[in-house]
C-alpha cells in the first residue's frame, strides 16, 4: 500500500509531513526486525521438532501393526500378577 501511495517518493512535505514520514519509516524497520525475528524462531522450533521427531524412540513393532508391543505389555502384566500372588 506504501509503494502504490508512493510515500517514500513524496516531494515538497513541511515539517510535519517529514517527520510523520520519518517515523513511518522508523515503525517499518522496527515491523520488519521484528517479522525477521518471529521468523527465526519459527524456523528454529520448526527444525527442533523435526529433530526430535526423527530421533524418537519407538519400539520394534514389526509388522503385526503394533500387536508385539501389545503382546509384550501383556505378557509383562501377567509376569508382575503372577510375581505379586507369590508374594502375598
Amino acid at each position: 500500500m506504501l509503494r502504490y501511495w508512493k510515500v517514500f517518493d513524496i516531494e515538497g512535505l513541511g515539517g510535519r509531513g517529514e517527520q510523520a514520514r520519518t517515523e513511518l519509516a522508523a515503525f517499518m524497520e522496527t515491523l520488519e526486525a521484528n517479522a525477521q525475528r518471529f521468523e527465526d524462531r519459527r524456523d528454529a522450533l520448526k527444525a527442533r521438532l523435526e529433530s526430535r521427531r526423527a530421533s524418537a524412540w519407538r519400539p520394534h513393532v514389526g509388522t503385526g501393526g503394533g500387536r508385539g508391543v501389545r503382546v509384550a505389555l501383556h505378557r509383562a502384566y501377567r509376569h508382575l500378577t503372577e510375581v505379586a500372588s507369590q508374594v502375598r
